[in-house]
């Protein structure tokens, strides 16, 4: 993961311009180099896991494990940096590389060099302890010179086959509220199986599920709106989205298909809720009605929005077109209430059409 997109989608129509809005983080504020830092030690509780005095939990990893692998994982992206290419095939995993990929196709075609890595200002661990479930940590970091307050989230998985991998990741915007992680009395995080509330008002697979249906929707959905608290990824995103497709009425169909895939991790917060990182994965599809065959309007992403203008590569759809998108999200989930959405990491993954 090399970069973090608060993006609009937008199409023209007939010189319409039709935004698509997926989120509206400023993306004046976005860091350079997300999410790789340059060293530094890591802020916890004690060095977890291992064998431990008698009566000591232990943690699905050590600490010293846990900075080694994310010393492995900055050390093989800074080596990338340094000749413009990208390292996320020897350090991602899942929809994490998937995003990455595209960024990275994105960038190169776009003839972009990698822009150098600022140091690095704190990171903190989250080790939760070990369950029968897959083993996974969470590092949260921020660089010099980043907006006060804005923070890199990431998830590292223990795979089968490639060891420690990045999974998952969100960018935290500066002046946005972070859940505080509880820690037991042995430093170790409590993490909540994906159907299970843990004493939260949802389920991580709940605000999952309720996530992909609000983007599916334009956050419509009735049990997304008993889920999912109004913000800039959910009532704010669909409100946009709803009023600017509203011009390709009677000249585009406009369908999409979203889910949330299985992939859904969740920590205990201090305030008795869950911390919960998911993704959404989907796709839009915009059907040109014989109104619009016959008058010759057709869509396209204008250079404005760079990233969909490159995927498409400046081309009209006169008939069809498709823009598959992917993200992952980071919501607190309260003990009661609903769950706010605070963070993301959003991609375009490919437009195709005729």
């Amino acid at each position: 993961m090399t970069s973090h997109r608060a993006a609009t989608h937008r199409l023209a129509l007939a010189g319409v311009v039709l935004a698509l809005c997926v989120t509206v983080t400023a993306c004046a504020e976005r860091p350079t180099g997300f999410p790789f830092a340059k060293g530094g030690q890591g802020v916890a509780k004690g060095e977890q896991g291992g064998a431990g005095p008698p009566g000591r939990r232990q943690g699905v990893v050590s600490l010293a494990e846990a900075k080694r692998v994310w010393a492995r994982h900055n050390r093989l992206e800074e080596r990338a940096a340094k000749r413009n290419v990208s390292s996320a095939a020897s350090t991602e995993t899942g929809l994490a590389l998937e995003i990455s990929q595209a960024q990275t196709r994105i960038r190169k075609l776009r003839g972009e060099r990698r822009k150098p890595v600022e140091p690095l200002a704190k990171v903190t661990y989250a080790i939760p302890a070990k369950t029968a479930n897959r083993p996974w940590f969470l590092v949260e970091y921020n660089r010099q010179g980043w907006a006060a307050g804005s923070w890199v989230q990431l998830i590292f998985v223990k795979t089968e086959d490639a060891g420690w991998r990045m999974a998952a990741g969100t960018y935290v915007a500066g002046g946005v509220k972070r859940p505080a992680i509880a820690v037991d009395r042995d430093g170790l995080a409590t993490a909540v199986p994906p159907d299970t509330r843990g004493g939260s008002a949802f389920s991580p697979r709940q605000v999952a599920q309720a996530m992909a249906r609000s983007w599916q929707t334009r956050h419509q959905d009735e049990q997304a709106l008993r889920v999912l608290a109004p913000g800039p990824f959910t009532s704010e995103q669909g409100k946009a989205q709803r009023a600017e497709e509203a011009p390709l009425k009677g000249q585009w169909d406009v369908r999409s298909a979203h889910q949330a895939p299985p992939e859904v991790y969740a920590l205990k917060t201090r305030d008795g809720g869950t911390a919960v990182w998911h993704a959404v994965r989907g796709r839009i599809e915009f059907t040109a009605r014989s109104a619009a065959r016959s008058g010759g309007r057709t869509l396209a992403f204008p250079g404005d929005t760079k990233d969909f203008a490159t995927l498409s590569r400046g081309r009209s759809y006169a008939s069809r077109a498709t823009l598959t998108e992917a993200a992952w999200f980071a919501a607190d989930v309260p003990a009661k209430g609903k769950a706010r959405v605070y963070a993301e990491w959003y991609a375009g993954l490919a437009i195709s059409g005729r």
